[in-house]
């Protein structure tokens, strides 16, 4: 028995040694303490040196090792708050949903284009009356916008706005969760029920994910789709809440063996200047050994343990830092970069 329950625990620590921790430099720029203010999204600017972020009450700019508040009277008299970074356009301008006050609390956009801010209201930008809330978008390399609202998915070109849902396309679900644009132009989105579609501009093809024995795409239905990225060879990479990492390659969805044993939840991807492999997932329920980072090279999977223990929002910047936003617990922006941390001065 001795000798059986020796080989078991040989076994594991052979299964678990790949996902060993790794030596690193971390430098945390936000500690929110208090918890009505904790990051809810994170970007890098097309700078690549510029990190921002938002709170429930703020938008956070770091440039370098300094760090930019704007609250309150920086949105033109209004009181805006419940801020979420949606999109950089080909033009640089940031793009932010909000929800401002100044007779009632309405859901807005906010732009700012490097020097001011400024909430675009329907007799500014002539958002959609259907549209009561934007929850992502993007913008393809035309500048068209694309929008993620509650009836569906919008696109405007500047002149025209249409929409695409149920009614009208294949698209299988209304909750959708993920969106990108890939280097072709194509649309990319991912739902809360697990399912994938693509939009090339006239077909859609759209992956189900597996039930039993139906559809054998390797998509998991028991959660949903969280992100949705692009390496620098233009391969789709997609987090599933609680399945992992996947790619999307040779026509086949294939999970990403770096997902130390399936524990935590999976939030979000991001490449480094050498195409590797960055995972962002978290463990705030505390059932297993969550490392927060995970480093994948496409031959061995390395894990990296956050001092906040999970990552909800990763980007990675010209220079290789990483930038990890999290809201666990009272929520932090913590910068890690193997060999030391480098901050623009």
């Amino acid at each position: 028995m001795k000798k059986y329950f020796a080989m078991l625990v040989i076994a594991f620590a052979i299964f678990v040694m790949p996902l060993s921790g790794f030596a690193g430099d971390t430098e945390v720029m936000f500690d929110s303490k208090v918890a009505s203010d904790t990051p809810s999204s994170l970007k890098i600017a097309p700078d690549g040196e510029t990190a921002w972020a938002s709170t429930a009450h703020a938008i956070l700019r770091f440039t370098g090792s300094k760090r930019d508040e704007f609250r309150g009277a920086a949105f033109a008299g209004k009181s805006c708050g419940s801020f979420k970074l949606l999109a950089f356009d080909a033009k640089g301008t940031l793009w932010i949903s909000a929800v401002c006050y100044k007779d009632e609390f309405v859901s807005m956009l906010v732009t700012y284009d490097g020097s001011a801010w400024k909430i675009q209201t329907r007799d500014i930008f002539p958002l959609p009356e259907r549209v009561k809330g934007v929850e992502l978008m993007a913008f393809d390399k035309n500048n068209v916008m694309w929008l993620v609202g509650g009836s569906g998915l919008h696109r405007y070109d500047g002149t025209e706005w249409k929409l695409f849902n149920r009614k009208n396309t294949p698209i299988p679900s209304t909750s959708l969760s993920a969106l990108n644009i890939d280097k072709n132009g194509a649309v990319w989105i991912g739902t809360g029920m697990g399912h994938i579609a693509k939009f090339d501009g006239t077909r859609w093809d759209v992956f189900k994910p597996d039930t039993y024995d139906k559809f054998n795409t390797g998509l998991r239905s028991d959660a949903g789709v969280r992100s949705i990225k692009f390496d620098m060879n233009g391969v789709m990479y997609f987090t599933n809440y609680r399945g992992g990492a996947y790619r999307y390659a040779g026509g086949k969805f294939q999970m990403i063996e770096c997902n130390y044993g399936g524990r935590g939840y999976f939030e979000d991807v991001a490449f480094d200047a050498q195409n590797v492999l960055w995972i962002a997932n978290n463990n705030d329920m505390g059932n297993g050994p969550e490392p927060g980072l995970l480093w994948q090279d496409g031959k061995k999977c390395r894990s990296f343990k956050l001092p906040h223990k999970t990552s909800n929002w990763l980007e990675v910047d010209a220079v290789g830092n990483k930038w990890i936003a999290s809201s666990y617990d009272t929520g932090s922006i913590t910068v890690f970069r193997e060999g030391g941390v480098k901050l623009a001065q």
